[in-house]
C-alpha cells in the first residue's frame, strides 16, 4: 500500500462510522466503547472528547453515557471539514 494514497484519519473514521450507522438495525445511541472501536482510539480519548464538549452526550446515570449517532456523525464531519482547510 502506498502511504501517499491513504486518506486522512478523520475521513477514514467518517467512512467507517457512516457504514456502521447504515447497517441495519440502526443503532441510534452509541457508547464510548462503540465509538472508540470504530475509530481505533481508546475509550479514554472518546470520554475526554465528551468531557470537553466536542459532541453532545446524554447522561443516563452517574456512570452511564450515550452519544446520539447523528451527533457524533456531525462531529466527525466538522472535524473533517476543519482538517481539510488550508
Amino acid at each position: 500500500m502506498d502511504p501517499f494514497d491513504m486518506k486522512p484519519a478523520w475521513e477514514a473514521a467518517l467512512e467507517a462510522l457512516n457504514s456502521w450507522i447504515e447497517r441495519p438495525p440502526l443503532k441510534a445511541l452509541m457508547t464510548y466503547d462503540d465509538i472508540a472501536e470504530q475509530l481505533g482510539v481508546s475509550r479514554a480519548t472518546v470520554a475526554n472528547w465528551g468531557r470537553l464538549g466536542l459532541f453532545p452526550v446524554m447522561r443516563l446515570g452517574h456512570r452511564t453515557v450515550r452519544v446520539k449517532a447523528e451527533d457524533f456523525r456531525e462531529f466527525l464531519k466538522t472535524r473533517t471539514a476543519a482538517s481539510s482547510k488550508p
